[in-house]
């Protein structure tokens, strides 16, 4: 195409003169049209019996700077024919003959440019259409061959093939393609492991499947097969891992392997077997965990292989809904686990003769792995041991003549039972009873030595202050240091049997005198929380000649420990006059001097009260001995006269007390609690004792007491006895015991005191004190 533009130019000057000229432009189309999108070749086929086709052309695509004014087509080769010469002219759908057509587009623009392009239709004899293709109606599994029917509409000869196609994605055998009458062929495709799954009901997918006669293909068939009962299963369990515990286990012990895989749903099938026991055994037992979770257990049986730590020998099949099975699977995590055949023994032995009240000795020989139980029985009934850790092992038992003793049974440390082996038919002996019959329960240290005697001689005395040699007894040896004393008879007859009898004996000095401070305070008052600081500090200081009793009053506030038993904080507080807390009183107050209320630093316990209480030579001795026992206590309560008369009245008083209390927590902020009077025996009103005593006149009385439902700790339990003048109120004697011995429960400060030496004047006995 060419176009013209004409431009005119006039210039005048104030004259009025003018001047013009003309230009003109001409602007020629030389670029040829362009195809964007050519047709690609088409192949198609014929319908059985027919010479053409009719095949849908697609338009090509084109482009040119001033627009297409003509667009014609041709046909040549097997196919001839073109379009009309005007206007824009399009192929479409049209009829091939068979063979090889090409179809060309000219195009032209305005301007007489052109472009062209072509392309091919090849039309080949087609074969009969498929109507239709079949698999079965049921489960597919890995390594599956399956048939599938290919239904043709008409009959096709017996020369077609099977060129290509797929069912599932799984491509169809053209070697398996067989014809099995008129219209339908059979052909096979396999499920490979990895291919694609299919859940039951799902559309399975038939992809380009194509026949030929050899001449030609027929056109490809696709669709989707949907049937009720048809999955498919293209893969194997996967065995993740399989773990045991680090444990050993016995003949009847249970191995537990814990097996994790991708899925749920699996079941263990033949070919899974542990320690060489298959799944087929009533030993071996598989279920479901949960959450790919397995569990496969074996009951280790008598004829079963043993194998050291981390030995275990595993197959693990397992097999999917669809039957697809994995190899078998062997790797067990690293572990420690062993089986062991070799079953625990245990043999009783023993003499069988034992003495009268003693306990029969049995031994049991054991082997295997410790630590072993094991049950006894003597005929009648069963005990069981557990936790024994050593052989030979010693059991004591209570028997009587002609008691049979067995092993029943022996378990290892694993649980791996056995039975015993062995009898011991007990005989019983009999014992000599023997009495110390000249002991009485207190002596002074002055006392000269004297022969011990009992109800059958020959036997050995000993114990502190004992010749065991020649039999004498002497209270000066045996000292009043750890009094009460222990003296003990050993007899042994013509049996062998060891025959014992024992006698308390408590050494006094005649001028040893315990002092007892009664103190009374209360856990919820601040100044008794001080002064409890004070009669510490002056008991530890004092420990070897001062008691303190702790008595917890009701007021200025609630206190538990008064709440326990408020009978003898009470009483006591009553005979004695006080009314207040805190208040301590030393030695019955008789003196003024005695008597503490905690106001002043001349108000507290002082260590010279004690010195010049020193001085006092006692008129009486006590000895106190206490049996412990599980529910309670026995007190036993000597009281023995050291002076020439003594006709005044007095009062025994027993006093239970704890020498740590730390139940409680005090308002005044107090946790610890020492020496707290519990109860008083048999009353806290004490004993009335007879009067008109003279030297050497004793009297000896019982108590009992079970213990409180109160107690904190047995173990921290004491007794203290005390008699009281009942004119003067002077603590004449006391004596204490207590249930763990005392060595000293507090820490005495280092400080320089001076020399000390009382009583003095000196007398028989002289105490020196170093500071």
């Amino acid at each position: 195409m060419k176009t013209s533009t004409e431009y005119r130019r006039i210039a005048a000057n104030g004259c009025g003169s003018a001047s013009s000229n003309v230009t003109v432009i001409n602007v020629e189309d030389t670029e040829d049209p362009v195809f964007t999108g050519c047709p690609s070749d088409i192949q198609a086929t014929t319908d059985q019996g027919k010479k053409t086709a009719r095949v849908n052309t697609p338009a090509p695509a084109v482009s040119d700077n001033c627009g297409i004014k003509l667009q014609t087509w041709t046909l040549t080769g097997a196919t001839t024919g073109k379009s009309g010469g005007n206007g824009i002219n399009r192929l479409g759908t049209y009829d091939f003959n068979i063979g090889l057509t090409t179809v060309t587009y000219l195009v032209e623009d305005g301007k007489g440019n052109s472009a062209s392009c072509s392309f091919k239709v090849d039309v080949k004899q087609g074969n009969p259409p498929i109507s239709g293709i079949s698999i079965p109606n049921t489960s597919m599994k890995v390594g599956d061959r399956v048939t599938a029917t290919i239904e043709l509409r008409e009959n096709a000869g017996s020369q077609l093939g099977l060129a290509s196609g797929t069912i599932g994605g799984y491509p169809l055998s053209p070697s398996s393609f067989t014809r099995q009458d008129a219209r339908i062929y059979r052909v096979e495709f396999t499920i490979t492991e990895g291919g694609n799954n299919y859940p039951a009901g799902a559309d399975i997918p038939v992809s380009g499947v194509v026949l030929s006669n050899g001449t030609g293909m027929s056109a490809p068939y696709n669709g989707f097969i949907s049937q009720p009962a048809d999955p498919v299963d293209a893969s194997r369990p996967v065995i993740e891992s399989a773990r045991v515990q680090d444990l050993e286990v016995g003949v009847g012990g249970e191995v537990l392997v814990t097996i994790s895989a991708d899925e749920s749903g699996y079941e263990a099938v033949s070919g899974t077997s542990v320690n060489g026991i298959p799944l087929e055994s009533p030993r071996v037992e598989f279920h479901e965990i949960g959450d790919g979770e397995y569990q496969l257990s074996y009951t280790v049986g008598s004829g079963d292989s043993e194998f050291p730590p981390g030995g275990l020998q595993l197959n693990m099949v397992l097999s999917d809904a669809a039957g697809n099975r994995n190899a078998p699977y062997t790797r067990v995590e690293d572990n420690t686990l062993e089986v062991y055949m070799e079953p625990p023994t245990a043999r009783l032995q023993g003499t069988g003769a034992f003495c009268e009240g003693e306990e029969a000795v049995l031994e049991v020989i054991m082997t295997g792995r410790s630590p072993w139980s094991i049950e006894l029985t003597d005929g009648y009934s069963n005990r069981e041991f557990k936790g024994i850790l050593e052989s030979p092992y010693e059991i004591t038992m209570e028997a009587g003549t002609g008691t049979t003793f067995s092993i029943t049974r022996i378990a290892d440390r694993n649980g791996v039972e056995n039975e015993g082996s062995g009898e011991l038919q007990v005989s019983i002996q009999p014992k000599t009873e023997v009495e110390i019959i000249n002991l009485t329960s207190g002596y002074h240290m002055e006392t000269e030595p004297f022969l011990l005697e009992a109800n059958v001689m020959g036997g050995v005395f000993s114990g502190p202050g004992v010749n065991t040699s020649t039999g004498y007894f002497d209270p000066g040896m045996a000292d009043t240091l750890n009094s009460p004393h222990t003296i003990i008879y050993t007899y042994v007859n013509e049996f062998g049997c060891t025959s014992t009898d024992t006698a308390i004996v408590t050494v006094h000095n005649r001028n040893n005198k315990i002092s007892i401070l009664e103190h009374f305070t209360n856990s919820a008052d601040e100044a008794s929380l001080s002064a409890d600081t004070e009669v510490d500090r002056f008991a530890s200081h004092n420990r070897r000649n001062v008691l303190d009793l702790q008595y917890h009053m009701n007021y200025p506030d609630f206190d538990p420990m008064n709440f326990n038993n408020p009978g003898p904080a009470s009483t006591r507080a009553g005979s004695l006059g006080v009314g207040q807390v805190p208040y301590a009183i030393l030695n019955g107050g008789y003196a003024a001097d005695h008597r503490y209320d905690f106001s002043s630093p001349e108000r507290i316990p002082k260590d010279e009260h004690l010195r010049r209480i020193a001085l006092e030579k006692p008129d009486f001795m006590l000895d106190l001995t206490v049996d412990w026992l599980d529910g309670g206590l026995d007190a036993t309560t000597g009281i023995t006269c050291l002076t020439d008369t003594f006709s005044g009245n007095f009062q025994l008083y027993i006093a239970v007390f704890e020498t740590m209390v730390t139940s409680y927590r005090g308002i005044n902020g107090d946790s610890a609690f020492r020496n707290v009077v519990l109860d008083m025996l048999p009353s806290p009103a004490g004993t009335l004792l007879k009067s008109d005593w003279s030297e050497d006149k004793q009297e000896i009385l019982y108590q009992n007491w079970e213990y409180a439902p109160y107690l904190e700790d047995v173990d921290e339990l004491g007794v203290v006895a005390f008699i009281q003048d009942r004119n003067s109120g002077r603590i004449l004697q006391s004596d204490v015991s207590y249930r763990t011995p005392q060595v000293g429960i507090f820490s005495r400060e280092s400080a320089e005191e001076d020399l000390q030496v009382y009583p003095n004047p000196a007398g028989d006995l002289v105490f020196v004190t170093l500071g």
